[in-house]
């Protein structure tokens, strides 16, 4: 019997969007919270990414694509900076049905420091605190304004979900 789970080769998440949804305030609000459940569950694992998936899927098929933030992080600003341009860029209006963000490329924090790039020690202690407390009293118990307008729906976890390891998110 195996009793070591290895490092996970990506972390996302992901929501069904109400059918059809072409409200871009909404679908941005949606986009925004699995971004923050991403980079909260890298601070959690003490993993970071560059390389990020952000999708919305249509009638047609997923919309979006690979992105990368100039540097490795696991802070959710640089990824929704992504999420705002998939949605300028890419999405044309369409009728979304579900949302998508996943890190593609995570990698163990603080590896290997950027060369012309201070760290950026406030935003690390903004997120730790915000951690802590969301840790104590419940998710998004404390979260950004700009998801004031999040999914009211309860997190459901996919059946890939293991019970121990990096896996575990509830």
């Amino acid at each position: 019997m195996r009793t070591i789970v290895s490092a996970p080769r990506s972390i996302g998440h992901g929501k069904v969007t109400p059918p059809g949804t072409r409200d871009a305030q909404l679908i941005h609000a949606y986009l925004l919270h699995m971004s923050e459940r991403v980079a909260a569950r890298l601070r959690r694992c003490d993993l970071e990414a560059q390389c990020y998936g952000i999708g919305m899927r249509t009638r047609l098929g997923w919309v979006g694509g690979r992105l990368r933030t100039p540097s490795f992080t696991q802070d959710s600003r640089p990824v929704q900076a992504l999420c705002r341009h998939v949605m300028q860029r890419e999405w044309q209006g369409e009728g979304v049905y579900q949302v998508q963000v996943t890190a593609l490329d995570p990698r163990q924090a603080g590896c290997q420091a950027e060369l012309f790039e201070a760290v950026p020690a406030k935003a690390q202690m903004i997120n730790n605190t915000m951690d802590a407390i969301n840790r104590r009293y419940g998710a998004f118990t404390l979260a950004p304004g700009s998801l004031l307008n999040r999914s009211a729906t309860p997190d459901v976890i996919s059946p890939a979900w293991k019970p121990s390891g990096h896996r575990r998110t509830v």
